[in-house]
């Protein structure tokens, strides 16, 4: 009888240290299945995209803007309207053009970080200045291609750098993941002061393809419209046209299918030389986050196997890259 107990508790010591044993080697975080392509520039656009206008990135840009963000682009257009408005008015008599000056200069300054970040993600292909090269991210790559996965745990060697660096609203982006119940949270907090921020664009895998309704929305869509008929020959004209298509623009990255729960986050093209300055202000901005957060991708590299959430005075800190 004694015996047969100590028979059961080898075998059961056994089967829990070959359990443990098992167990042990963290698996690899999983995320979006695509990769980044490399061919040259002659194969690339032999499957290239398919043939239509190249796409502005308006949706995306709208889509990125917190609702506050989207009724202060309201006010501007709203502005720079006035502005235009008392120019054509025959008894109107400028002294000078500082007003509407003014008023573009400050349009154009809260929109061009962000619509540079868009125009370069929707091209969905991207080319060296040597034209020796071409990157497109894709689900499965072509045969005599070099590939990497599009997620990324650092800079990695010199060719990988070239190519992210092309590719760089992808390449040079973080993308994030949490519970689908919390990512409109975590997409809130990252978009929070745009002007003083490396962000360019903050993007949920569902804002990726559709235009996000909002109470701002309609205003900023049919202001724009008419402040591009009012403004002939400007240098806003084209922008102000893609806002007031944006409702009919359709998918402007059909490529880049992410789940719903991940976050997108791309920098601007002048933070590229300051990657650690982007993931470092990523970082910092969701310590105000309650929710669980990995960090799937990122340009800066940080350890194979993330430390545990550990909650301080009440409250989660994201895994730390």
């Amino acid at each position: 009888m004694q015996s047969g107990r100590w028979l059961l508790l080898s075998v059961t010591a056994m089967w829990a240290s070959a359990a443990v044993a098992s167990a042990a080697p963290p698996l690899p975080l999983a995320g979006p299945d695509l990769s980044l392509e490399v061919v040259t520039p002659e194969r690339s656009s032999e499957k290239g995209r398919t043939d239509r206008p190249s796409p502005s990135g308006a949706t995306l840009v709208l889509n990125s803007l917190s609702e506050e963000e989207r009724s202060k682009l309201a006010e501007s257009l709203h502005s720079l309207a006035a502005a235009a408005a008392r120019k054509r008015n025959p008894f109107y008599v400028a002294i000078d053009d500082t007003e509407e000056h003014a008023a573009a200069q400050k349009l154009f300054a809260e929109t061009a970080p962000a619509f540079t970040a868009a125009a370069a993600l929707s091209r969905g292909r991207w080319f060296s200045a040597e034209g020796d090269l071409a990157v497109q991210v894709v689900k499965t790559c072509s045969p005599g291609s070099r590939c990497m996965p599009l997620l990324s745990q650092g800079p990695g060697d010199g060719f990988e750098q070239r190519i992210r660096f092309l590719a760089w609203p992808v390449g040079y982006a973080v993308i994030l993941r949490t519970a689908e119940n919390d990512v409109v949270q975590v997409a809130g907090v990252l978009r929070a002061d745009p002007a003083s921020s490396q962000i360019a664009l903050v993007l949920t895998g569902a804002e990726l393809h559709s235009l996000r309704k909002g109470p701002a929305l309609s205003s900023v869509l049919k202001s724009a419209a008419r402040l591009a008929k009012k403004l002939p020959g400007s240098a806003l004209v084209e922008t102000l046209e893609s806002i007031g298509r944006a409702a009919s623009a359709g998918d402007e990255v059909p490529w880049l299918k992410l789940p719903r729960n991940t976050v997108l986050v791309v920098p601007r093209l002048g933070a590229l030389a300051t990657s650690n300055r982007f993931v470092d202000e990523i970082n910092s901005r969701l310590q105000a986050v309650r929710a669980k957060v990995e960090w799937l991708s990122s340009p800066r590299k940080w350890p194979p196997t993330l430390p545990p959430v550990v909650p301080t005075a009440g409250r989660p800190r994201p895994r730390t890259p």
